[in-house]
């Protein structure tokens, strides 16, 4: 029920929300779906990537990252996430960037997606995130996923380390 309200109303249920006195527990949950719903609403609606995208900046502050995180989800189910992967590519680098692309679950074009990990500054971030990615896929598709990583530059003990997720 809130989750639809969210999509409905986002406005309307943000200011019933603020006018109660909820348990941390609560108020978290509402706060989760209004982000959810007015992503949701602002997919169904906006024509294009970058009007979304203006949408979830307008937020407000201390919703915006999770907004823009459940957004580039949102979008890239709808686009088969070639404009969310363009946007990603195209924002400064630094924490924010690879906060956003460490997030990024898109798997339609696996050796795309591994193609932003060198975007990511922090190694341990990267790292992961060629690890999130490199799993999801060998275990999707172990062929294509052997076949990439058997051509990819990546360093050998890199290497060895994701061929054991193709043995899982």
């Amino acid at each position: 029920m809130i989750h639809q309200w969210a999509f409905d109303n986002p406005d309307g249920l943000i200011a019933w929300a603020a006018n109660k006195q909820f348990p941390d527990q609560v108020g978290k949950m509402i706060d989760s779906q209004v982000i959810d719903g007015q992503i949701e609403s602002i997919v169904h609606h906006e024509e294009d990537f970058q009007s979304a995208l203006s949408s979830v900046q307008a937020l407000p502050e201390e919703i915006r990252q999770s907004a823009l995180s459940t957004l580039l989800d949102r979008w890239a189910q709808k686009t088969k996430q070639t404009a969310a992967r363009e946007w990603l590519q195209s924002l400064p680098a630094g924490d924010a960037k690879d906060q956003m692309i460490s997030s990024y679950h898109a798997l339609d074009n696996p050796a795309q997606t591994l193609a932003l990990a060198g975007q990511i500054t922090n190694q341990k971030t990267q790292a992961a995130f060629i690890n999130k990615v490199f799993a999801g896929w060998a275990h999707l598709n172990p062929q294509a996923a052997g076949g990439w990583l058997g051509q990819s530059s990546l360093p050998e003990p890199t290497k060895t380390e994701l061929r054991k997720a193709l043995n899982r």
